[in-house]
């Protein structure tokens, strides 16, 4: 099993990360469509699945040694501002972009504005409360902590990405059939596309900010309360397809920039 692990550590972390999840999202789904003698409550200890893949394979490899290389990361704060600032606030600047765009379309938002503005209120709570068990924390040291390094060894900025987004991807997808999951009753061709481009965002803030975890978490964090709290204040205009694929294309239009200038050099 070891020898195996050394020779497909990324494989070996993404088998570990989806038994993990999928055996407790497979038992929520089962329960709510009856198939279960008891009830299983649906809650955030699946999206700890890549967290528990990539500390098994990392304890594996290296031990207690490998364990600390992994999570040292996540305590690296000394990093630009500029990478603060977009890990905190620049996802909501590509939101807002979207969202422009649909009213420029002739799309009214103005029912919705003062239920948002009330939203706002809530969301130092939202912000902590996602960071610890709303997916982030329990995704990151996965997929940026120990696949994407990894990856960049021997597939490049890009390919490294679109690998990492691919694993993101499947391993999301049992959420589809999940009630109570975001991505319940969502495009999944539009999440597809959302997961690829954020996973060439999250490679081009991992980079900048010297591998830092932390800075990854800000952004997933970030990326999540946002979209949270738009879901829970304007779940009519969350709801527009429309909406959705303007999101979309607005985060792939920005991570394809990214691609283009990793092509002429560093970024």
């Amino acid at each position: 099993m070891r020898s195996t692990m050394e020779r497909h550590p990324v494989a070996a972390f993404f088998i570990l990360s989806c038994a993990f999840s999928w055996i407790l999202w497979g038992l929520m789904i089962a329960s709510q469509r009856g198939v279960l003698p008891f009830a299983f409550p649906v809650h955030w200890s699946g999206s700890f699945g890549p967290f528990f893949g990539a500390v098994v394979t990392a304890a594996a490899l290296g031990g207690g040694r490998g364990v600390r290389g992994l999570l040292g990361p996540v305590f690296r704060a000394r990093f630009g501002l500029r990478w603060y600032l977009f890990a905190v606030a620049g996802c909501l600047v590509l939101f807002a972009a979207a969202l422009a765009i649909y009213i420029a379309l002739g799309r009214s938002v103005a029912s919705e504005t003062m239920a948002i503005r009330n939203g706002l209120a809530r969301l130092p709570f939202y912000y902590a409360v996602i960071f610890f068990v709303g997916g982030p924390l329990g995704e990151e040291i996965g997929w940026r902590g120990f696949a994407l390094p990894r990856l960049l060894e021997r597939r490049g900025r890009l390919g490294a990405s679109l690998l990492v987004a691919a694993m993101w991807f499947a391993w999301h997808v049992p959420l589809f059939w999940l009630e109570g999951a975001a991505q319940k009753g969502s495009s999944i061709p539009v999440f597809a596309v959302l997961v690829a481009a954020n996973a060439v965002v999250f490679t081009w803030v991992y980079l900048g900010s010297g591998g830092s975890l932390l800075s990854v978490l800000l952004l997933h964090t970030s990326i999540n309360t946002w979209s949270y709290l738009f879901a829970e204040s304007a779940p009519a205009l969350d709801a527009d397809p429309l909406l959705g694929r303007l999101t979309a294309a607005v985060f792939a239009v920005f991570a394809a920039v990214l691609a283009v200038r990793w092509r002429r050099g560093p970024v």
